[in-house]
């Protein structure tokens, strides 16, 4: 018999969720199994009289009514251990305080007098094709009584479960609560999401018994799965079965998705019956791909960007490879602050950077995620994902230090209408602090195109310089600012000319130095001939100029330069060192750098070329091995 809350006792026909129907003396019971209460926007009808007609009173009333908020609680009543007896019921406002106040998960109880709704609830594990809500006054019209018992013996203490080998009976989607052991936990990652940019996912491997599917849970719910190590048996609730292709399922998170520990018997019954690896069936196909280790096309990035048409979007799968990439700057993704952190509330302490690359014909600016970053740039252990001068300093050092290796494909960005480049490997190609691996087998030569914006690599005995247009040229290619490789000597200069203290700051100073270019075109290198010689230049405080400072005969150094107002002057934009061991490749790397920009021709396209005809002809011009390379896609075959 029931026990009532706070109104007296009264005899009622209590009845499992399948069996009733909201008639007179009856009632609806079971085990609270979920409970969840929440805040959610309404929006309420504005009366004739008050809303204006027209006009921007009217814009403000709605938006008014739209900001408005109810508290909301649901429910899921478990008649038995069977998935067929789970009601779903929820409660709105003072009805929602007022059952939060009369039971709790795990009660047992009775609901009177609720309303029935005869429409099955979407996104809800009960398969009743009804759900209740309680209107009314809680107490009067609906009444809400504790049980001690139910008469056709107790419900479980959870939610009634599905096992996973059940889940490949699903056609579409389903919800569903499942009992499992973590077999794979690969921990967080970031994945791209159409329109909403990189999210985290973890991608956690479940097993019951024999059978084992894989978990896609997104943003919050990655990192709380993320954190449970492999053998660790856990209840989730309110998961999502989605059948992603014929012979593959997986399980995804929702909203209202919970993670708990499971409980003591259920875990021991779990550990019970696990199988071996080999003799589990896996539910999910899973797709993806190595970019690591996936086949590509190398190819210039020139060629790639001249590729791109505004206004036309083409979906273009192949996956290139440009070796030899310099990173010349690293900036914030957002446009509202210079925070290097990522832009999602939900990532914390990880980073989102925007990397202009570039090539000597061109730059290209590509999005570079944290787990790219850390995977190249030691970030330390104790990182905090806090924005600092420190972590800023350490992230541009580590990526000046080399030359890149990136793999690429194109993207579609729908909102500008336009295709983009979207880094989705990275690793060291030339290491300035290091000496490299056989690089011939990236020294091909591949198709260029005239696109600007580029740093060209400089022997700088052929750069000539156009003063009234600020512009520096080598090998018949313009631009800004050329890369060159310098090594100290023992040249002296006036002490007046070396060294200027400004007169206004006790700190800053400005400093030259002169130095040998140790690129000599495509001649070979003499250690006879007389070297071409120039002065560079660096003005700052002492820690930025430090470098010049202290430099010592034979220091070799790889340098941005920018021209000055005299002939055989340069100014130093950014500097990273070239040590002893790593010297012979960067030099013998850069001289076929330059055979290649003394190459006249370059690919021109017309106007009205889309993407894919660019494309075409890129292939069509490049060497044998990139030309013929699996990695094409079919429509270029």
């Amino acid at each position: 018999m029931p026990v009532e809350v706070g109104v007296g006792k009264t005899e009622t026909l209590l009845l499992k969720p399948s069996e009733y129907q909201g008639l007179n003396g009856t009632a609806v019971a079971g085990r609270v199994v979920i409970m969840t209460t929440n805040t959610v926007p309404i929006k309420q009808r504005v009366s004739p009289a008050a809303a204006p007609s027209k006009g921007k009173g009217k814009t403000k009333a709605n938006k008014e009514a739209q900001q408005q908020t109810s508290q909301k609680t649901e429910l899921r009543l478990a008649g038995s251990d069977s998935v067929n007896e789970v009601v779903f019921i929820d409660a709105w406002a003072d009805a929602s305080d007022r059952i939060c106040e009369r039971c709790k998960v795990g009660d047992l109880i009775s609901i009177t007098g609720a309303s029935v709704l005869p429409t099955p609830q979407p996104w809800s594990t009960s398969r009743l094709p009804y759900h209740l809500r309680i209107k009314g006054t809680v107490g009067i019209q609906v009444l809400v009584q504790k049980l001690e018992s139910l008469p056709w013996g107790q419900p479980p203490a959870h939610h009634p479960l599905v096992s996973l080998d059940s889940l490949a009976r699903v056609k579409d989607k389903q919800q569903v609560c499942v009992a499992a052991q973590v077999a794979e936990n690969p921990g967080s990652t970031e994945r791209d999401v159409q329109n909403q940019g990189r999210q985290n996912v973890c991608n956690a491997v479940l097993q019951q018994g024999g059978t084992r599917v894989r978990c896609a849970f997104w943003r919050g719910f990655a990192d709380q799965l993320a954190t449970r190590e492999p053998g660790t048996c856990l209840l989730l609730l309110q998961v999502q079965v989605e059948k992603k292709k014929e012979g593959s399922w997986e399980l995804g998170s929702l909203r209202a998705t919970q993670i708990l520990d499971c409980p003591v018997e259920l875990e021991a019954k779990l550990r019970g019956n696990l199988k071996e690896a080999s003799e589990c069936r896996m539910l999910t196909q899973v797709p993806g791909r190595n970019w690591k280790e996936c086949e590509a096309v190398s190819s210039s990035l020139s060629s790639l960007v001249a590729a791109i048409v505004p206004g036309h979007l083409r979906k273009l799968s192949t996956v290139f490879r440009i070796s030899g990439l310099q990173i010349m700057g690293l900036s914030s993704v957002r446009s509202d602050s210079d925070d290097w952190a990522h832009p999602d509330a939900t990532q914390e302490n990880r980073l989102a950077l925007r990397a202009i690359f570039v090539d000597s014909d061109c730059q290209c600016s590509m999005i570079l995620y944290h787990d790219t970053i850390a995977a190249n740039v030691d970030l330390g252990q104790e990182f905090s994902g806090r924005d600092t001068p420190e972590l800023r300093t350490k992230v541009l050092r580590g990526f000046q230090c080399a030359l890149w290796c990136a793999k690429v494909k194109f993207r579609e960005n729908e909102y500008q209408q336009i295709m983009e480049l979207e880094c989705r490997h990275l690793e060291p190609f030339l290491n300035f602090h290091a000496a490299s691996s056989d690089l011939l087998p990236h020294m091909l030569k591949l198709p260029r195109c005239s696109v600007g914006g580029g740093c060209p690599v400089a022997p700088l005995r052929e750069v000539t310089r156009d003063a009234d247009l600020g512009m520096l040229t080598v090998h018949k290619i313009d631009a800004s600012s050329v890369r060159a490789l310098v090594m100290f000597n023992d040249v002296d200069m006036a002490d007046d000319e070396s060294l200027q203290q400004e007169m206004n700051t006790t700190s800053a100073m400005r400093v030259k130095q002169w130095v040998d270019c140790c690129l000599w075109g495509l001649a070979p290198f003499q250690t006879d001939d007389a070297p071409f010689r120039c002065k560079i230049r660096a003005a700052g405080p002492s820690s930025a100029v430090r470098w010049l400072l202290q430099g010592r005969k034979g220091d070799v150094f790889q340098v941005v330069l920018m021209q000055t107002e005299t002939d055989d002057e340069y100014s130093v934009l950014w500097h990273v060192p070239v040590q002893e061991d790593a010297f012979e490749s960067v030099r013998t790397y850069y001289r076929y750098v330059c055979a290649q920009q003394q190459e006249a021709d370059e690919l021109e396209f017309e106007t009205n070329w889309t993407p894919a005809k660019r494309i075409k002809t890129v292939r069509e011009s490049m060497p044998t091995p990139s030309k013929n390379s699996g990695a094409w896609e079919e429509q270029f075959a």
